[in-house]
């Protein structure tokens, strides 16, 4: 009878063993799922960085393009960007090229940008029109003229986009000349 007792003896796993089991499973679960956030949070942050650059690009052609129209037809070659030249600087709509001087102006936050869902979902200037949602992205422009020796012929432009709170910003600087021989000099 004891032997037929001893084959029929199975072994298993001691309640310490599968504790030791589960803590090491769980251990492995909580590291891949960190590893996991961190990596969402890493590719949001490169999302946000990208259209925050694409948008302070954006500012700066729209400056080059008026600088272009301006040339072209004889005009002060930064005819329109007074606003932007003062120390706050100014705001601009890609829809309209619409520069307003300084960031706050009466009372709404004019360098902020909406979506607009009536329009395509475009980020434009919040201005209070119906149809507009806080992106959480704001952009503002700064033109500064460079003199040389005999007039202004070159300015710098620098556009700052902030997003989470103005936490991170993104600012892009680059130099514009007065191109067009005909263009006269702002005054």
């Amino acid at each position: 009878m004891e032997k037929f007792k001893k084959e029929n003896k199975k072994s298993g796993f001691s309640i310490v063993e599968t504790l030791v089991a589960i803590f090491i499973l769980s251990l492995v679960i909580t590291a891949a799922m960190t590893v996991a956030q961190g990596s969402l949070q890493a590719s949001f942050y490169a999302r946000d960085r990208i259209l925050a650059t694409f948008l302070a690009q954006e500012a700066i052609e729209l400056v080059k393009n008026r600088r272009d129209k301006n040339g072209l037809s004889e005009s002060p070659w930064l005819a329109g960007l007074g606003a932007c030249a003062s120390s706050v600087g100014c705001a601009l709509s890609p829809r309209n090229f619409g520069l307003v001087s300084g960031c706050d102006q009466n009372g709404e936050k004019i360098c902020n940008l909406c979506r607009d869902t009536n329009d395509g979902d475009i980020l434009v200037p919040c201005d209070g029109r119906s149809g507009l949602e806080e992106s959480g992205l704001t952009r503002s422009l700064k033109l500064r003229y460079i003199p040389d020796e005999d007039s202004a012929n070159e300015a710098e432009i620098t556009a700052t986009v902030t997003w989470a709170n103005k936490a991170r910003k993104v600012v892009i600087t680059e130099h514009i000349f007065n191109w067009h021989p005909f263009s006269a000099l702002e005054e």
